[in-house]
């Protein structure tokens, strides 16, 4: 009977093959893009999911890869360390300044998914209850602020004036998206319970949303400001660093609570 220890070695080494894996082939995918001009992010966005759909061809050899919860800790980190390089190169001012664009942008591009996808279930699946159509366009509602900036980011044009309506328009697009997601999930909940939906319920929901984005702004920034200036008169090198990750993680734990 294998150890502890032994079990913990197993696993590492098998986080280790994996991300040496990822690595080189996510590493390949964006070199192969980039030769063609296009955003490396869709090569490396192309290993993975040929890594992912190997099973369909019969090799079965790599179906480990996607149960490693250590794999999956370190993809969910490096998510946070990209949003939070988002966040940092991000001027607020210049943002807010093309704020009804992006909410212009972010409300089509909450419309346009969900009737999509409501038409297409109807297509492709006919004869179900209503609310079935109406959940899959909600799904299709979410978008990857991550990868938005990503691409943006490989573009050289995440500064520009479009850019920061794209990327407005997604910050404001994941929290319309949460709205919606969140509405008819409770829709669906009362239907099946045959009772009538708590308005309360979502209107909380919103009101936390809309609550934390705001505070995180107004508050964050008044924190940021007096922790990075106290922190730059202590002694040592490299103390800005583990605070500046110290607050992207504490933040993140609270949202991830709110």
């Amino acid at each position: 009977m294998p150890s502890p220890a032994d079990s913990h070695d197993a696993a590492l080494l098998s986080v280790l093959a994996a991300l040496a894996l990822v690595l080189v082939l996510g590493r390949l995918g964006s070199s192969l893009f980039s030769r063609f001009k296009q955003s490396p992010v869709l090569g490396e966005l192309l290993a993975g999911i040929v890594i992912g759909n190997l099973g369909l061809l019969g090799f079965h050899g790599l179906d480990g890869i996607k149960s490693q919860g250590g794999l999956d800790l370190l993809a969910q980190l490096g998510v946070l360390f990209l949003l939070f390089k988002v966040g940092v190169e991000s001027d607020l001012a210049k943002m807010a300044a093309v704020g009804a664009s992006s909410f212009a942008v972010a409300t089509l591009g909450i419309v346009a998914p969900m009737l999509l996808g409501w038409l297409t279930a109807h297509f492709f699946l006919p004869g179900h209850n209503e609310l079935v159509y109406v959940f899959v366009g909600a799904t299709l509602c979410a978008t990857s602020v991550g990868i938005t900036a990503r691409v943006l980011g490989d573009l050289k044009q995440a500064s520009s004036r479009e850019g920061r309506i794209i990327l407005g328009a997604a910050v404001i697009d994941d929290v319309m998206g949460l709205i919606v997601l969140a509405a008819v999930a409770g829709i669906i909940k009362a239907a099946d319970a045959g009772q009538a939906l708590q308005w309360s319920s979502l209107a909380f929901i919103v009101l936390k949303a809309l609550g934390f984005l705001t505070a995180s702004i107004v508050l964050g920034r008044w924190l940021s400001r007096h922790a990075f200036a106290a922190a730059a008169r202590l002694p040592g090198d490299s103390v800005l660093l583990p605070l500046a990750l110290a607050f992207c993680f504490g933040l993140s734990f609270l949202a991830g609570k709110v």
